[in-house]
């Protein structure tokens, strides 16, 4: 009981103050809605309690998302791994690490689980108008699939050890330590992509070369970061994580990103893990397909989504359909991927504009306020709807194209064409060309040839002509 209520007392005190939780600045509010007017604004100020209901709820979600995040660490070294891994507050404001990330999502998953966030507080809070149906089907699925969302939450960030990398403002004290500047960090990129080059040109050993050495480098770089944030957080004792975690990265500077993190959630030792996870979860073979769905596309949506269009539900669909999956279903299931990762789960500092070398260059805003990136999952919401559209134009042009290319077939067949022509003693240039438009015509109209002089050549082309148009009334 005792030890119960100090994980309560430990989870109620490092939430952050109700008001400050997800807002955005005005001027970068301003500014962004401006710049996404067809997708809706792309950035909320998010009310948590507002959106949660009950503080009690949300208290009693987070102890819950602890149970399993202890649950799963002592099955799992790897999630141990994850949970630990450190991020930075440009991408991940949650709190230090992984684990703040991970500790939002379970929660919300609980929420949304138990019926906490109905859709009318879902919608005064997100601005998600007119989308009921597509709430309720995104909350049932979290409903009626709780342990496929738990999967979701534990393992769509499993490769994030593997992959973290480190970048370092200009100027920043950091790179004294080994950490890489934007520019730095492009050049080895270039080594990178030179290095896979070779590899499929068949010469693999500089790719290997280039991994076990960026590999070396990874691990160096996360003991030296470990180390400064703990020498960083021992002098200033009793400060918030979320404020140790923004003044940490005010003092050095360092944006941490986790690069192709999700294509590498199925690729060896991970695949292990997540085998032994849906075990443990005792997930349905449907689930299993549904969740690398989710897990391999989580990021996607969140990119594309800024704006809203038809066709960018389309590579969802077909990626959906390769795995043997109800399109929708699954679209559905990465939806609630994205609410309880990318929206809920994910807290951002706004950006704003500082002259460095008289250029304009965009940097993360340490004193701004929190916000939360809301517009992919209304956007996506919005597409779908156009995407009927879409499939149905994509259909009238194949549809051109198939009709288009079955005439120049048959219009070959009957000698109707460039080479059929040269048979008739026409030689190419300025007459065949000027035979073959009057031909086109003929087809689509009455068939006559008035304005070709030769009449033996114009009686052979309209018999042709006329052969043409019977079969293109059954062929086409």
């Amino acid at each position: 009981m005792w030890g119960e209520f100090l994980l309560t007392y430990f989870i109620f005190s490092s939430m952050p103050e109700r008001p400050s939780m997800y807002p955005l600045s005005p001027e970068q509010g301003d500014s962004r809605i401006a710049r996404h007017v067809e997708g809706g604004p792309r950035e909320h100020r998010i009310d948590l309690e507002g959106l949660f209901g009950e503080l009690t709820d949300l208290v009693e979600a987070r102890v819950e998302a602890d149970q399993w995040m202890i649950e799963f660490a002592k099955a799992e070294p790897k999630v141990r791994d994850i949970l630990k891994t450190p991020q930075s507050p440009d991408k991940h404001a949650e709190g230090p690490n992984v684990e703040d990330h991970y500790r939002a999502i379970l929660s919300s998953i609980v929420l949304l689980r138990d019926g906490k966030i109905p859709y009318e507080r879902a919608r005064s809070i997100f601005g998600m108008e007119d989308a009921e149906q597509e709430w309720g089907e995104v909350e049932a699925i979290v409903k009626d699939h709780p342990n496929l969302l738990v999967a979701f939450a534990f393992l769509h960030d499993v490769a994030k050890p593997d992959t973290i990398g480190f970048v370092a403002r200009d100027g920043s004290q950091a790179i004294e330590h080994g950490f890489a500047t934007k520019a730095m960090d492009k050049e080895i990129e270039k080594r990178k992509k030179k290095a896979r080059d070779a590899a499929k040109k068949g010469d693999p050993s500089s790719q290997e070369t280039f991994e076990i050495e960026q590999e070396a480098r990874r691990a160096e770089l996360l003991a030296t970061y470990r180390q400064l944030f703990a020498e960083f957080s021992s002098a200033r004792q009793g400060v918030d994580p979320l404020d140790l975690q923004r003044g940490f990265f005010e003092e050095y500077g360092i944006s941490i990103s986790y690069r192709g993190h999700a294509e590498q959630a199925y690729d060896g030792e991970n695949l292990e893990v997540v085998q032994r996870t849906q075990d443990r979860l005792q997930l349905t073979d449907e689930e299993r397909l549904l969740l690398r769905f989710a897990i391999e596309q989580h990021i996607n949506p969140l990119m594309k989504f800024e704006q809203v269009e038809g066709k960018d539900v389309h590579s969802f669909v077909e990626a959906a359909k390769e795995l043997g999956l109800d399109p929708k279903k699954a679209i559905r299931v990465l939806q609630a991927g994205m609410l309880v990762d990318g929206i809920i789960g994910t807290v951002k500092l706004p950006t704003k504009i500082e002259i460095t070398d008289g250029n304009e260059v965009q940097v993360t805003d340490t004193s701004g306020e929190k916000y939360i990136y809301t517009a992919p999952l209304v956007n996506f919401w919005r597409a779908e709807q156009l995407y009927p559209a879409y499939q149905a134009e994509v259909e009238r042009k194949k549809k051109e194209e198939e009709t288009a290319h079955a005439r120049n077939v048959l219009l070959k067949e009957e000698g109707l064409d460039g080479d059929g022509l040269k048979t008739l003693g026409i030689q190419q240039g300025a007459d065949m060309g000027r035979i073959l438009g009057m031909i086109a015509g003929a087809v689509r109209g009455d068939g006559k040839l008035s304005n070709v002089q030769d009449a033996a050549l114009r009686g052979e082309l309209e018999a042709r002509i006329e052969r043409a148009k019977m079969r293109l009334k059954t062929y086409v």
